[in-house]
This record gives C-alpha cells, structure tokens and sequence, in this order.
C-alpha cells in the first residue's frame, strides 16, 4: 500500500512538473487567436476605406488648342470642346520640351482662383471658351521670354456616382509655343 501511494505522489509531482508545457501551449495558442484576429480586423478596415472604383470620364471627351500667346509672363489661350460631352474643368500645364513633367498654371479645385472662367460659363459642346492673363510666373519663376515651351491642356469632368473630379486620361492635348 505503501508503494501505491509514493508511486501516486510521484505521479502527482510529474503532472505538476509538466503543467508549465501546458501553459507554453496555451500562451502559443493565445498568441495566434490574437494575430488572426488583428488581421481580420485590419482586413477589413481595409476594405472598407479605399477606394474601389476608377473615376473615369465619358469616351468623347475632346479640347482643341484653337490659339495660345505667350507675352510678358502672362498666358492667353483659346480652346474648342470639340467632343460630345460638357467639360467641367481643365488643368492648364506648361513645361519645358525636354521633360514630361509640366507645372499647373491654375488649381482646377479652386473655382475662384484657379477654375475654369469660360465667358460664356460652361464648356459645352461645339462651343469656344477664351482664357486670359494666366499668370505663368507665379506657377514658375524660371519661366522665361524668348524660350520655346510644351503647353498642355487636361479636360476634367466631374463624376456622375460621385460628384468628385475625374481626370480624364488618354485626352490631354499639347501644343509647342513660343514666349515672348
């Protein structure tokens, strides 16, 4: 009987020995739970906050450089919507003819100081919109007369799902012009 019971507390003191590579077990297992768990979350965080669709513009979209002059650091242009659709704003960029970066002579988002001021309000179909006194100095300071430069004009339209702005790829219309 004796021996039963030293070979029970025996059994006893192993089970209590070994019960610390059960916590290990249980902490691994936590452990895990915890980083799917965050990366569920994360996931769906995600997929809730970016964007799922391309802004996009209506095919027929089309903007003609009819005349541009370029005196004394201002800018004058005279465009054509020659497409089927209302242009609601374009970037007007110019740059040099060596590189494919251009600045932006107005903020398109800014429709007081930078938008599209067609005197005749919208830039509808078939119609002219005359722009003046676009200020290229204060776009670039390294402008300057007696250079040739790459005028570059981007028709924006604005989204009908979202009412945000969408540039409208594949339509920009580039000019060479030279500033007096």
């Amino acid at each position: 009987m004796l021996s039963l019971l030293k070979k029970g507390k025996m059994e006893r003191q192993s089970l209590l020995r070994n019960k610390k590579g059960i916590s290990d077990m249980v902490g691994y297992v936590l452990l895990i739970v915890i980083a799917m768990g965050l990366s569920v979350l994360v996931f769906v965080y995600l997929k809730n906050f970016t964007p799922t669709g391309k802004l996009s513009c209506p095919d027929g979209i089309s903007v003609f450089i009819k005349s541009a002059a370029c005196n004394s650091g201002k800018l004058s242009l005279s465009l054509a919507n020659n497409g089927l659709f209302t242009i609601d704003n374009l970037y007007i960029k110019m740059g040099s003819p060596d590189r494919n970066i251009r600045y932006n002579l107005n903020n398109p988002e800014d429709p007081v100081n930078g938008g599209l001021a067609c005197a005749t309000g919208k830039f509808t179909p078939r119609s002219t919109c005359d722009l003046s006194n676009l200020n290229i100095q204060a776009a670039n300071p390294n402008f300057g007369s007696g250079h040739q430069y790459v005028l570059e004009i981007q028709p924006m339209v604005v989204d009908a799902n979202t009412g945000k702005w969408a540039i409208c790829d594949g339509t920009a219309v580039s000019q060479m012009i030279n500033c007096n």
